[in-house]
């Protein structure tokens, strides 16, 4: 023990803890006992550590800003360098007897080098870090990992990854799963594991090895950037306007009203996107909204004041003109509170706008009827009118397509992509106000889900299927190469095809090339992460669209439990040389959740009095060097995939 007297100097005290330290670790050596059970060695850094860590404990610190580390604090106690930090990405796999309550340490290592367990000594393991149990099924959390021994491994020698389970009650394993290791505080991928086999309470440390984190390779030398798209779905409304839907008295009743007025979630997407243009510089050409677009019913002043003005105009410094982002029809943008979920008969009507009762029935707004609603799309995004938007010429009798239910979209300029903006809403009641035209009716939820069908349900199914037909046949003349179809709705799940609609429209859907869809709160995608499609290939095996489901804009976390909001983003290169266009698709993240996701087993059924507390949406881990604190992160799910076609026929 060293006594400080009054006459102490901070670099005197320091060099009497240093000599002490040494001399302790001189008589340790490299004896057995030094060593945590399961520690591959002990070298004289990890016993300095073990000592420094006895003096001072460890404190927690969830946000990404770098250390500043001191030998002497202001107060005379000792501080230590960390040496390394990491964050790690831990979810608990979704089965019987997978979760448990203990506690949780992490030992990371590679090119001959460790860090040091966090129970290690005095050091807090994991659970610390988050409220309540942390590894229950389902569960998803974030943990940052530090090392404060003299022999932390480097970033890209990381190899291993080992977890422990050191204390805890009656549960006695436990099932990791999505385990993956990110750099700190920048969140580059440094490694996953492809497999985790079970953790046993009071056992040895559990290692697997890590394998890289799947990623998109650069284009081809010499290929050209043709065009840059971006996609959101399933979004609120910026900080600035958390407060809109109050103003229509509706929190009480909205399902998860707290996830729009007061949600970190929502307000990321903006704040997200506007790292992505304004910090990195990443200006789109072109921004397709696919759906429940702040959640407003389609009222004009909410949509332009909050979506546009202070949401996508703040978002790309007016660099993104309102003419060039098209939005799809979610069942949310026809009336806000419900989302035309529930009725008392097959009959009942949704009305427009912001207006519902209680049981979140819709109810008429006298107000806004069907020509106020129309009206709103094209005041908002006067794109809907534009060049670029194309209707394409109707086969089918009786109807003729329009904005803003199904139209098509060419960007021209030497594109060879065509995007088909479909009517897939999502609702239960497809029945729109007191006059709805036939090309409104709506593929239904039921048909997606595959659930018993109704009596309206293959009307909706069939216009679309005579809309793709259409739609295709018009971007061929044109000489497109590569279909992409945009939707509210879309296939549950992700990696199957909706029966119904696949028996009317097989072979419409062979030749879509990619369908990106929201409506379900989370990301989901039907191909291996990172990987490459052939569009040659895939239609010679008669295989379905690539689907790609983006629905985490931040409304909550959804029933898969996601721990991030993103949007994805598109870039077209053409490889003159090989006569290639190649398609990347690239999802970013702009809120990771920095709590621990409540379990599926804890969250309430509908319908509740109060909102439902299942989003992981009231905290984000916040970045220094972001825009409002929020960065556009490459995903750190590797929601990503390539897909390519021959350039020319």
């Amino acid at each position: 023990m060293v006594a400080a007297s009054p006459l102490a100097t901070p670099s005197s005290l320091a060099l009497a803890l240093t000599m002490t330290i040494s001399s302790l670790v001189a008589a340790l050596g490299h004896a057995a006992d030094a060593c945590p059970p399961g520690v591959q060695s002990c070298r004289s850094g990890d016993s300095i550590a073990l000592l420094q860590r006895t003096i001072q404990g460890r404190s927690s610190n969830l946000s990404a800003q770098p250390q500043q580390s001191q030998q002497l604090s202001g107060e005379g106690e000792l501080e230590f360098k960390t040496y390394g930090a990491w964050w790690v990405q831990l979810e608990t796999a979704n089965s019987d007897g997978c979760g448990t309550n203990a506690r949780v340490s992490v030992l990371l290592s590679g090119g001959g080098k460790q860090s040091d367990f966090p129970n290690w000594g005095d050091r807090m393991d994991l659970a610390d870090q988050f409220e309540g149990d942390n590894f229950e099924v389902g569960n998803v959390g974030i943990y940052k990992i530090t090392c404060q021994s003299l022999n932390c491994p480097e970033d890209d020698t990381l190899s291993q990854i080992c977890l422990q389970i050191v204390a805890g009650g009656p549960s006695k394993s436990w099932c990791p799963a999505n385990v993956r290791v990110f750099s700190y505080p920048d969140f580059k991928a440094l490694g996953q594991t492809d497999s985790f086999p079970r953790v046993e309470h009071n056992g040895e440390p559990v290692c697997m090895p890590l394998v890289p984190v799947p990623s998109l390779p650069t284009p081809p030398a010499g290929a050209e950037r043709i065009k840059h798209v971006t996609f959101w779905a399933d979004f609120g409304v910026p900080r600035a306007y958390g407060h809109l839907y109050n103003e229509f008295g509706i929190q009480a009743s909205f399902p998860n009203g707290l996830c729009l007025t007061n949600g970190e979630g929502g307000f990321s997407l903006y704040s997200g996107f506007a790292d992505y243009v304004i910090n990195q510089g990443k200006i789109p050409d072109t921004l397709f909204l696919l759906g429940d677009n702040g959640y407003l019913g389609g009222m004009s002043s909410s949509l332009q004041y909050a979506v546009n003005d202070a949401g996508i105009r703040k978002s790309t410094d007016g660099k993104l003109p309102s003419s060039s982002v098209f939005p799809a029809i979610g069942n949310h943008d026809i009336n806000g509170p419900s989302g035309c979920a529930t009725g008392h008969t097959e009959e009942d009507l949704c009305y427009y706008g912001m207006k519902a009762n209680l049981v979140w029935k819709a109810k008429r707004d006298e107000n806004f009827g069907f020509e106020e609603w129309n009206h709103s799309w094209f005041y908002n995004f006067p794109g809907l009118g534009g060049g670029q938007v194309v209707i394409p010429e109707s086969t089918m009798p009786g109807v003729r397509w329009q904005a803003p239910y199904r139209y098509n979209v060419d960007l021209g300029d030497g594109s060879v992509v065509y995007f088909i903006v479909g009517l897939a809403a999502g609702a239960n009641l497809n029945q729109w106000g007191e006059r709805m035209l036939p090309v409104g009716l709506p593929v239904s939820k039921r048909v997606m889900n595959g659930d018993a069908l109704e009596s309206g349900d293959m009307r909706g199914v069939q216009t679309e299927c005579k809309f793709l037909e259409d739609s295709l046949l018009h971007g061929e003349s044109l000489g497109k190469r590569i279909f992409v179809y945009l939707t509210h709705d879309g296939p549950h799940p992700v990696w199957q095809m909706p029966q119904r609609l696949s028996e009317q429209c097989e072979e419409n859907l062979m030749k879509v090339d990619v369908w990106l869809f929201g409506h379900e709160h989370f990301m989901g995608l039907s191909v291996p992460h990172g990987s490459t499609v052939d569009q040659e290939k895939r239609r010679s095996a008669k295989s379905p669209p690539v689907r790609f489901l983006l629905g985490n804009g931040g409304y909550d976390e959804g029933e898969e439990m996601a721990n991030t909001v993103s949007f994805v983003a598109m870039e077209e290169y053409h490889d003159q040389k090989a006569g290639r266009v190649q398609l990347y698709f690239q999802a970013y993240d702009t809120c990771v959740s920095n709590i621990n996701c409540a379990s599926p087993s804890k969250i309430q059924n509908w319908p509740a009095p109060d909102p439902i507390p299942r989003t992981c949406w009231r905290k984000c881990i916040d970045f220094s060097d972001g825009y409002e604190n929020r960065k556009a992160l490459k995903s750190i799910n590797s929601y990503a995939f390539i897909y390519e076609a021959q350039l020319n026929p």
